[in-house]
């Protein structure tokens, strides 16, 4: 059974991944929540924050899906208004 995930945009919720059992996935975003999204725009983007204060932001490019990540362990709020001009990569890199 493959992951299940629901949308941020659609629902403008959080991203939840479940295991094929049912259960929550730990993964290493697991821990923050949605705060910000643009989904105006092409690419869309989606801040999320943890509870320390550190945060990542997801771009999600609508032409070929692609997405790339960019996080931080604080100053959320500068990285969110200067969203368009960070430097994004793979998940794999930035977690």
């Amino acid at each position: 059974m493959a992951d299940t995930i629901q949308s941020p945009v659609a629902g403008v919720h959080g991203l939840v991944v479940l295991n094929p059992d049912g259960s929550q996935s730990s993964a290493a975003t697991s821990g923050y929540s949605l705060s910000d999204y643009d989904a105006l725009s092409n690419p869309i983007y989606l801040g999320k924050l943890a509870a320390d204060g550190s945060w990542f932001i997801t771009t999600i490019n609508t032409s070929t899906g692609a997405k790339r990540y960019v996080k931080g362990a604080s100053g959320y709020t500068t990285a969110w208004t200067a969203r368009a001009s960070q430097t994004y990569n793979y998940y794999d890199i930035i977690f």
